[in-house]
């Protein structure tokens, strides 16, 4: 693993709702960490990569298909893939997954959450929370 490569002090573990709800001082965490001026702030304003939806099953299944996805975006301007998009996608919250599927999923990954917090010293209870 890497913490026996390269040393528990030259790796860092962030989770990622710490980055996401608390942005800059994660990033002054990180810029401490690798030693650099931790007073440099960037713009963490804009988001990258939103979820966006269709509501066209056709469309959905169509971009489902990577190596469709990629083909076209690769043939065609940057222009008609942005209009595209905003014509058949909306960004929209993501969908949530169903109590059952939940619950699966929780029985299947709780040991990994567990090594988890055990190799990197962080709580992940929140994970493991069924409601």
């Amino acid at each position: 693993n890497y913490l026996s490569t390269f040393g528990k002090e030259r790796v860092l573990f962030i989770k990622y709702a710490d980055f996401k709800h608390k942005t800059d001082a994660v990033l002054e965490e990180v810029y401490e960490f690798l030693g650099v001026d931790n007073t440099f702030k960037g713009t963490t304003d804009i988001i990258h990569n939103p979820f966006a939806m269709s509501n066209n099953k056709f469309v959905r299944k169509f971009y489902s298909l990577t190596w469709l996805r990629k083909f076209i975006v690769f043939i065609l301007p940057k222009k008609i893939i942005s209009f595209l998009k905003s014509k058949f996608f909306s960004i929209t919250k993501k969908p949530s997954i169903d109590n059952s599927t939940r619950d699966e999923l929780m029985n299947y990954y709780l040991s990994d959450i567990e090594n988890l917090e055990e190799l990197t010293q962080l709580d992940f209870s929140v994970w493991k929370k069924l409601d």
